[in-house]
């Protein structure tokens, strides 16, 4: 059994999507769950096992869609939105709990994932 943290991607970029998968896999020792397809990603999602933390592309149409649904899912997962314009109070609207301003630096994912994720992780 795996006691790593899971973190969900959902993101339109496959190629930000690699690299966000590279970097919590290689650097920070996460597990990732990733899709761009945000529907089945978010279904899959919702009837099945719980991440411990999502990461979501606000930038396209599909992604406040994505937030709502997993937070009616799972009301205390901790959905971290991620955005090229700095659209905090649009986040904090569709339930998102803290916001990552595209492009970022791996420090700030890395401050962001760890403030969000259980403690003593």
């Amino acid at each position: 059994m795996n006691d790593c943290p899971v973190v969900l991607v959902i993101e339109d970029s496959s190629e930000l999507r690699q690299e966000l998968r590279n970097v919590m896999t290689n650097i920070l020792g996460l597990e990732v769950a990733e899709g761009g397809g945000v529907r089945a990603v978010v279904e899959s999602f919702t009837a099945g096992p719980r991440p411990d933390l999502a990461l979501v592309n606000l930038d396209g149409v599909t992604g406040a869609e994505a937030v709502e649904s997993l937070k009616r899912a799972h009301a205390d997962l901790p959905v971290i939105g991620m955005s090229v314009e700095d659209c905090r109070d649009k986040a904090k609207q569709l339930g998102c709990d803290d916001l990552l301003l595209k492009p970022f630096l791996l420090e700030e994912l890395a401050d962001v994932v760890s403030r969000w994720l259980p403690a003593g992780y």
